[in-house]
């Protein structure tokens, strides 16, 4: 089981959980302040905190949210889904992204079917200072 301050050893972000003609440019260190925490994967340092450490991968149809606790699935925001991208005020280095689906895979470093959410979600990015 991997801690919450811990970095993972691997990623689990492949070129092949993108679509056919989709290129991956860069990623950032960030952190993400989720839809929801809901779920079983988001321990209660997540909950208190309430944000989740990982890389975005920036590509040409898509943001990816690859978190570095592996419980949380690995979160893509297709660009055709993406209504607004803002920045927010007051916090440097920090985003907002308002999409009407998300696409969530890998849960648990599991390989197993993908769920497309079909859902108005706000993500928060903020840049994180360690790259």
């Amino acid at each position: 089981a991997m801690s919450f301050a811990s970095r993972p050893t691997q990623t689990r972000f492949s070129l092949l959980l993108l679509e056919e003609q989709e290129y991956y440019f860069y990623d950032h260190g960030v952190t993400l302040r989720p839809p929801s925490m809901d779920g079983p994967q988001y321990s209660s340092v997540h909950r208190r905190e309430g944000s989740v450490h990982g890389r975005l991968k920036v590509c040409s149809h898509s943001l990816v949210f690859d978190p570095d606790d592996e419980a949380i699935p690995v979160m893509r925001l297709p660009l055709k889904d993406v209504q607004q991208i803002v920045s927010i005020r007051g916090r440097k280095g920090a985003f907002a992204v308002l999409a009407n689906s998300r696409t969530e895979m890998k849960e648990n470093g599991i390989d197993a079917p993908y769920r497309f959410l079909k859902v108005c979600c706000t993500v928060v990015y903020t840049a994180s200072t360690e790259l």
